[in-house]
């Protein structure tokens, strides 16, 4: 009994871990055919509708009708009730395709369970681990990310893409070797707005069209009339604006630009900048023409700050920006916005003021041309209940607010022509015709007031 009993000790000191079944690709099949259908049963079968054929005859011809039929559904105040006749076609036509329905399902079971037994179970290791796979993402199922975890994770790519973008934007401002317009000169300065590098010769040729773009040489900004020689040193240049350049004697295109001594100021986006005025000297007739005048001006996208000189241009896309800031942006200041454009011309080292004045008028025709055109084009925004000349309620306060002083009055005519505030001629007409009206008479009465007591008035 001893003995029996080391024995068994022995036994029951050894590992009794068995062997983890070798995984094979028939069973990972197994287990993924498995898994699918377990998907298959879970999702929400979409319900079809059902169709079949009803074979009928033409009575004169004897060939087939063939009309699709659909079931119709029961309402539930109106049930439809419909007799029909099947015919014997019909009868052999649905049995056929329950028929073909069985043989279908039945030839699929048994193409899968032949597949899964001619699968070799010794197969090579990439296909168990292909099979591991593809097992593991049937069975995983994405979790939706919050959005702390969103943020998160987007932050996470800045920090990746950080030290990229510095390496990138400190490598963007450094001159190529040669020009990237001629290929044969050095290159001297570095275009921010072409993002290309340029000799002296084709910048002083491509920025003479193109003023308004900031260039870096030897990390200092050139202004806008300055330019470099063969030297590097900077030496005054001669820059104009894009305008429309047509003689207006004969009509040609062939003309040439003769700089005077004048100047002209340009807002845009990117600040004040100082240009060259100059006159046009046709080829062709051999006259000289000045193109700064309003319709050229205006034609060529520039909106004039003083209607006199023509020496203060406003870029039309700085009245756009302008005008959607202060509808966007109740309260937001116009000294502020032309800070704002100031500061960024002092950032590329030029001339940093813009006059508010002219701005402030030139805008106010801007917009009065705006409205203009919404007349020319048959569009009325003050079709509003609130805005129209008889609205359905006022406010009492509103009304009051609206003072006429003396000191107030002026001799040019009003630009929207009395669509917001009613002429002084019809208000003075509204006053006299209520003074006009009959007074009525109040005739001394007695009425009763609450607890019943009469009071006299």
């Amino acid at each position: 009994m001893a003995e029996n009993n080391d024995g068994e000790q022995q036994c029951s000191s050894q590992p009794s871990q068995s062997k983890r079944p070798r995984k094979t690709s028939l069973g990972l099949m197994k287990q993924i055919v498995a898994v699918n259908k377990s998907l298959k049963a879970k999702a929400k079968p979409k319900k079809k509708s059902e169709i079949c054929f009803e074979l009928k005859r033409s009575a004169e011809t004897g060939q087939r009708i063939y009309k699709l039929k659909r079931p119709k559904h029961n309402n539930g105040m109106k049930r439809r009730i419909s007799n029909t006749v099947i015919t014997a076609d019909e009868q052999v036509l649905d049995i056929d395709a329950k028929n073909s329905n069985w043989q279908i399902a039945e030839n699929v079971d048994t193409i899968d369970n032949e597949e899964l037994n001619d699968i070799n179970p010794q197969s090579d290791t990439k296909m168990n681990s292909w099979l591991e796979t593809l097992l593991n993402f049937v069975k995983t199922k994405k979790k939706k990310k919050s959005w702390f975890e969103r943020s998160r994770s987007c932050q996470e790519d800045w920090d990746l893409l950080r030290k990229n973008i510095w390496r990138t934007m400190q490598a963007r401002e450094v001159l190529d070797e040669h020009c990237n317009v001629c290929c044969d000169r050095l290159g001297d300065l570095y275009c921010m707005d072409c993002h290309k590098s340029f000799c002296h010769v084709c910048d002083d040729v491509f920025h003479l069209a193109n003023p308004f773009h900031d260039r870096l040489s030897s990390g200092r900004y050139l202004d806008v009339l300055e330019c470099l020689d063969e030297k590097k040193e900077i030496i005054p240049t001669v820059r104009y604006p894009p305008l429309k350049c047509v003689c207006s004697v004969c009509g040609s295109k062939e003309v040439t630009k003769i700089a005077t001594d004048e100047y002209c100021i340009v807002v845009t986006l990117k600040g004040r900048f100082d240009v060259n005025k100059y006159h046009l000297r046709c080829n062709e007739c051999t006259s000289l023409t000045d193109p700064f005048t309003t319709s050229v001006l205006l034609s060529s996208g520039f909106w004039p700050g003083n209607p006199k000189s023509l020496n203060y241009l406003f870029k039309e896309e700085v009245f756009q920006l302008w005008d959607k800031f202060r509808k966007f942006m109740p309260g937001s200041s116009e000294r502020a916005f032309l800070k704002s454009l100031n500061s960024i011309s002092d950032d590329f080292c030029r001339k940093a003021t813009i006059n508010p004045t002219n701005f402030a008028m030139a805008f106010r025709e801007w917009c009065l041309w705006l409205d203009q055109k919404d007349l020319i084009q048959s569009k009325d925004w003050m079709e509003c209940p609130a805005c129209h000349l008889r609205p359905h309620s006022s406010h009492v306060d509103g009304n009051v607010k609206l003072y006429r002083y003396k000191r107030g009055i002026r001799q040019r005519q009003s630009f929207y022509d009395g669509r917001f505030i009613i002429p002084n001629e019809s208000v003075s007409k509204f006053i006299d015709r209520l003074y006009k009206i009959n007074q009525k008479r109040i005739i001394m009465a007695r009425f009763v007031v609450g607890h019943g007591r009469q009071h006299k008035m």
